[in-house]
Parts: structure tokens; sequence; C-alpha cells
């Protein structure tokens, strides 16, 4: 609540030892007074609160321009009906008034409105205080004006307010209520206060013991009706505590207002000779001001006489694009008319410059950027006389702010013209780096196909030599055993699975691959196609699973494409999975998409060829393919099917630990009504055998 800097007040022992025995010595002076004569000394009493309370009130109000803290103007006009309370209280108590009553029941209602007033009021001005709102001190004052007629009238003219004291001198449950309420109500203020006072300050603490104190009258005069000695106690209590805080109404509003404007005096004689110290350096300073003026005189004739000798040309405008200086060899350079340069005249120059280049546009652009930047920027104008300048645009500064820009011009021809040749020299390296791996690419892919196609060959061809010739019954014909017809189906399956591969390679590259896609069960694609593979090598030692957690999920796919894809991944864990394998099918449903794995517990993939298995022609290793061979564009067939469904395809994989290929597809409805139909024929044979033509050792 009371902000600002201390007054200088040292609060060290002495002086609490003096206040303490002050107080002490006017509460014995006041108990010896107020036992020969109590109704004398709570008359007295009760003035000099009333008479302390129009003084707060009087100080408030005369200190209102000077006091910057609202919240102690707010509580001095409090008191100042708090006083006009306990003035009439003064004239009703015990038959001493017009409105006095033979109960005093008017006294203790006035003295109750007091005390509220009085709590409340303490209150309300801390949280003004702590929230920082500036107080309207017209608004406060008719507030409690109208406030206070309103329970004087209720009081003394309607007799509506609650009676406080019946016959007997006995207290109502209003008037004991009250008592409570207003205790509370002081306990909270003192809680509040505390904990945002400001620690060190002797107004606060000031305030604080006001507070303690009151808290303990009003606790003497609630058993007022039991016995007169609890109020005489309680009045030397509310004596003390006005006490207190008229000090800190004296030190807050007169004394911290005084000593503000004796330090605004003091700062205000300090500003006036720091202001005459002031005018005495400008006079310096606009003496050596002038003298740097006739120097930076001399310096800017150097400085034209440098510009003038360099080879560059120089242009130099201000911020409104004013011409401020242009060099002998710029005007050389350019080729600029004299009629032009004599004009002086920016815009015509540099339309000139503009005109007289090869792409006008890109250098106004530039010009445009350039200008308005703080830092260099820097062209390469191509001018029509078939020279090459670099355009360097700085920003122009004086007196430590940009001022304009200085445009450099200089003749790189030459040197760009090198620059330019060792650029068609490296792109063309790098054209010939591409070309020599593409030609390599091509050659290892040849090389492969070649051998690919040559092995099924030679065992055609070994099987056709063995062929028996046989005569029956006048006919002749070749007998083949059981196992050389299995020799010949199997890499007849495996010359067509290269040329398929071939093929859809080829699509897939120019772009005419297509999809059929229809709305089927992808969980029975997926189910049927596992089992297919698992019944095709149900003779080895390889196990297949399939998990689902769900039984049907229709949704738009090319259920051969799809087959295809699930065959691919199937064959490769077969061909490079260990003895006794085992195979996982899994498939799992997502909101709107699903996810099939394919994991194995084979080889696997080494870290450094995780991120090229779907790229064409890479394998793993060729010391993987002793036994079992391929092209190498399975998986890049099968990633491109992949993304054409809109999915993506991943791989984990740990060396001897093997390996799970990770699919996720969107799910979605597709209107058939309108699809378009690719035919894409097998020629009508078992695509598990196509698909697992390339290893040995199975069927």
């Amino acid at each position: 609540m009371y902000d600002g800097k201390g007054i200088g007040v040292n609060f060290n022992k002495k002086i609490i030892y003096k206040e303490l025995l002050g107080i002490s010595i006017i509460a014995a002076i006041s108990f010896i007074f107020a036992s020969r004569d109590f109704l004398f000394f709570h008359t007295v009493a009760e003035l000099i609160t009333v008479i302390i309370a129009f003084k707060m009130a009087a100080i408030s109000l005369s200190t209102y321009w000077a006091n910057i803290n609202r919240s102690i103007i707010f509580l001095g006009i409090a008191y100042g009906f708090i006083g006009i309370f306990d003035l009439i209280h003064i004239f009703t108590y015990k038959g001493m008034g017009p409105f006095a009553d033979s109960t005093g029941n008017i006294a203790t209602q006035l003295w109750i409105v007091a005390r509220y007033m009085e709590s409340l009021s303490y209150l309300i001005s801390f949280i003004l205080w702590k929230k920082g709102i500036n107080v309207n001190i017209m608004k406060a004052f008719f507030s409690y004006l109208f406030i206070s007629s309103l329970l004087l009238t209720s009081i003394l003219y309607f007799k509506i307010f609650p009676p406080c004291v019946v016959a007997g001198d006995q207290a109502t449950s209003f008037k004991v209520i009250s008592e409570y309420i207003i205790i509370g109500i002081f306990i909270a203020s003192i809680i509040y206060f505390i904990r945002h006072r400001k620690v060190g300050r002797r107004i606060h603490l000031l305030i604080i013991v006001s507070l303690t104190i009151s808290l303990i009258s009003e606790i003497f005069f609630s058993f007022y009706e039991q016995l007169e000695i609890l109020t005489c106690y309680g009045l030397i209590f509310k004596l003390i505590s006005y006490y207190y805080i008229y000090i800190a109404f004296v030190k807050t509003s007169l004394q911290e207002p005084y000593l503000a404007l004796r330090s605004l005096n003091e700062n205000l004689k300090k500003k006036n000779d720091e202001l005459e110290r002031l005018i005495d350096k400008l006079k310096r300073e606009t003496e050596h001001r002038q003298e740097m003026e006739k120097a930076n005189f001399r310096k800017k004739q150097i400085l034209n006489g440098v510009l003038e000798s360099t080879i560059d040309g120089i242009l130099v405008v201000d911020n409104e694009k004013r011409l401020i200086h242009v060099n002998s060899p710029f005007v050389k350079m350019m080729d600029i008319p004299d009629e032009i340069v004599s004009s002086r005249d920016t815009k015509e120059i540099i339309n000139y410059i503009t005109n007289n280049s090869i792409d006008p546009e890109d250098f106004k652009l530039y010009l445009k950027e350039a200008l308005n930047t703080k830092r260099a920027y820097t062209y390469y104008l191509r001018h029509k006389n078939n020279k090459i300048y670099e355009v360097t645009t700085l920003p122009y500064i004086d007196s430590g702010k940009k001022a304009g820009a200085v445009i450099h011009f200089r003749d790189i021809t030459d040197r760009k013209m090198i620059e330019d040749l060792k650029t068609n020299i490296q792109i063309r390296k790098e054209l010939l780096k591409e070309a020599k791996e593409l030609d390599e690419m091509k050659s290892n892919f040849l090389t492969t196909i070649a051998h690919e196609i040559r092995t099924p060959l030679n065992i055609i061809l070994g099987v056709i030599q063995l062929l028996n010739y046989e005569e029956d019954n006048e006919k002749e014909y070749y007998k083949l055993p059981k196992d050389s017809v299995k020799a010949l189906e199997k890499n007849i399956y495996r010359l067509i699975k290269l040329a398929d591969n071939i093929m859809d390679i080829t699509k897939i590259d120019t772009g005419y691959m297509y999809l059929n896609l229809r709305n089927q069960d992808i969980i029975s694609i997926i189910r049927k196609t596992t089992y297919a593979v698992a019944e095709y090598i149900k003779n080895t030692d390889i196990s297949i699973d399939f998990q689902t957690d769900m039984e049907e999920r229709v949704m738009a796919c090319d259920g051969e494409k799809i087959e295809r894809v699930l065959l691919n991944l199937l064959s490769n864990a077969v061909k490079f999975i260990k003895s006794n394998g085992h195979i996982l099918v899994s498939v799992k449903n997502k909101k709107d998409s699903i996810i099939i794995k394919v994991k194995d517990n084979g080889i696997g993939i080494p870290n450094h060829m995780i991120d090229k298995v779907f790229e064409k022609l890479n394998q793993v290793d060729t010391s993987l393919r002793r036994i079992n061979e391929g092209t190498g564009i399975g998986l890049s067939i099968v990633k491109s099917i992949i993304e054409m469904h809109g999915g993506s395809i991943s791989v984990k994989s740990q060396v001897n630990k093997g390996s799970e290929f990770i699919i996720e597809l969107p799910a979605y409805i597709t209107k058939e009504k309108n699809r378009k139909v690719y035919v894409d024929t097998y020629m009508g044979i078992d695509r598990v055998n196509i698909e697992f033509s390339d290893i040995y050792g199975i069927n």
C-alpha cells in the first residue's frame, strides 16, 4: 500500500523502548482516570479518537494533490466518516444525547457501524494498494456519504437497523455475530497486509501495530456487557491504535510528500546545472564541428580526385536517388552522352544503362532490391557492347546512418569468360561421370540378365540331351524321367519370371504400369497367398504362420499385384532363411489403413545395405547368391506397386537375426462403375511356381 522510499528513520531498539514506555504511561494514566469517572473517561477518550479521525481525513484531503498513494487517501476519507459515527456515539451513550435510550442500543448500533466501516476500509485500502488501482477520491467520498446517510437514517430516524442491545444491557445475536465478523475482518486485513508489505519499512510496521491493537481493542469491546472494566481496556487500546495509525498518516501524507518535493527540487537543481554544462559542451562541439567541416571539405576534394583516378566506374546516389557523384571512368565505360551527364539526372543515367543491357528487366529488378537494402548486392550486367560488368551496390554511410548507395562498375569480361569455360568443363566432367555410371549399370544389368537366361537354358539343353529314344509298336517318341520334366518346368518358370520383371520394370520407368483397382477383401488375398506358399514349401524345414486382428477388410486394391508383392517378399524370406526357419505374415487393422508385415529369422541385411534394397539392380551381397539366383529388381517392383496404391514400405533388419518388411496401405472404397480394366495375364500359370522358380531344393 505504501510505496516509495523510506524517510531515513533508524527503527532501532531505543525507539522501540521509548514508545513502549510512553504507551505504558498513557495506559496507566488512562486506567486510573477511568476507574474514578468511567463516563467522563469514555467521553474524553472517544472524543480524542474522533479528533484524530477528523485530522487524518483533513490531512488526506489537503495532501491529495501531492500524495501518489491513493489507497492511504481512501483510508483517510473513511476515517472522516468513522469519526462522524463515533461522535454521534458519544452523544447517545448512557443517555447523554437526544437520541439515547435506556438500553444503550443506539450507541451500540453506531459503534458497530463505525467498526464495520473501519475494518472493511482497511481491507479495501490494502487490496487497492496491492492491485495498483488509482482511486477516484470524489467517487470514494460520495460513496461513503451515501452509505453513511442510509445507515444514520436507518438507526436514528426509521429505526430499522437490527437491535444490538436489549433491556438489561444484554447483547443481541446480531451484535455478537457482528463483533466476530469485525474481528475476522481485522485478522484478514493483518494477514493480507503482512503477506504483501515491503520488509524494512517503519510505516508498514506502524500499520501492522495499529491493526493488531485495534483487533485487541475489538476483542475487549465484544465483552463489554459483562464487565465495564473490559470496555475501559478496549478504549485504551483504541486510543493507542489511533495514535499509531495517525503517525503512519503523518509520515505518509505529510513527511514523505515534503521529502519527495525536496528531492524533486534537488533533482531539478542538478538538471539545471547539467543543462548549463551541456550548453557549454554544445558550444565547444559547434566550434569543433566547424573545424571538422573544413577538414571534410578538404577530404572531399581528395576523395573526388581518387575516384577520378580509378579505372572502375562509380556512381553515388542519396536515399532519394539524387546524384551525388559520377566519375569519368564510368561515363567512358558506359559511353553516356554528355547531355545526360550534364543534366545530373540519376533516372536518365540509370535508364540509359538499362536500355543498353541485354536483360533490362532483370537489371531493373536488381536495382530495386539493391538501392533499398543495407547490405552489399552484386549483379553481372551484360552490355550490348559485348562487355560484362560486375555491378556491386554498397550502402553509402554518413554520420553512422545509410545516406545513399555507391554503385560500382568493373569490367570483368575476360575473367567471366574464363570462369564460364571452367564451369562448362566441370559440367562436362559431371556428365561424363554420370554417363560412365549409367553405362556400367547397363553392363552389369546385361551381364546379370545374360547369366540368368543362360542358367535355365543350360539346364533345359542338358535335359534335352539326356532324352531317351524309344520305339514301341512302330511308334517313335522320346522318354523323360520325372525329375527332368520338373527341371524343365522350373527353369521355364524362371525364364517367365525374368521376362515379367524386365517388362514390369520397363513399364514402371515409362509410366505404363496401371492398377486394376477393385473393392476386394484384402485379408482373404493375403491369407490365400500365405497358405499357397506354405503348401508349396511343406516338404522343407521352413514354417509359415499367418496372424490377423480382423477377419475381413474390403478396400480398393489390385489383388493380383498385392499377391505378387507378398510372393516376392515370401520368396526372398525363403531364399535367405536358415535351417528350421520361421516366417510370420501378420495384418493389423487401423482406422484409415492396414499394416502388413512379413518377418523372418533369416541371415538379415547389413546396415549399409538397408537403404539400398529397394533400388534397381541392387543385391544385398553376391556371396549370398551361390545357391539361389536373382536379378535384384524384384524389391524395386514391389516398392513401385505399393506406392501406386498410395502406400509405403520399409524394412527392419539385423544380420543373423532376420528381416521384417512393413507395408502400410490406405483403406478406402473406389467406384467400380467407371474403373478402367487393364488385362495382365499370367498364361494360366500358378504365380507361386513363377516367384519361387529361382530357389533350388524346393519341389
